[in-house]
């Protein structure tokens, strides 16, 4: 089972996926497309950050576009369009391969008294 954080970076208020394991998986692709299938996924590109040792694939599908990235942290994210972040969360809460871990949004606000 993958586990997954919906969270906002740090004080930021865009949300992104956190996957703290399993993204380096051999299966966690083709779960994950296989989780999202109805919204019709299509691999627009891809680039390899081998001084990252990171994966980037960027993707359209019915509902926009979204990048993941498969790393040693694991992000999903799409700087433009946030709704489909929330679309990709609606389909994976109902599937057996992910949980969803809760998070406390202000625990991800920028400190004021710096």
């Amino acid at each position: 089972m993958y586990k997954y954080k919906l969270r906002p970076g740090y004080g930021s208020d865009k949300l992104f996926f956190d996957f703290p394991d399993g993204p380096e998986s051999n299966t966690f692709l083709k779960d994950f497309l296989e989780a999202i299938a109805f919204m019709n996924p299509v691999l627009e590109s891809m680039a390899d950050l081998w001084i990252n040792d990171e994966f980037v694939y960027y993707f359209k599908t019915d509902f926009g576009k979204f990048e993941l990235s498969i790393d040693v942290w694991g992000f999903i994210m799409s700087e433009t369009n946030q709704e489909i972040l929330l679309i990709i969360d609606s389909r994976l809460q109902v599937s057996p391969l992910f949980e969803k871990e809760e998070v406390r949004f202000e625990d991800y606000k920028k400190d004021t008294e710096e």
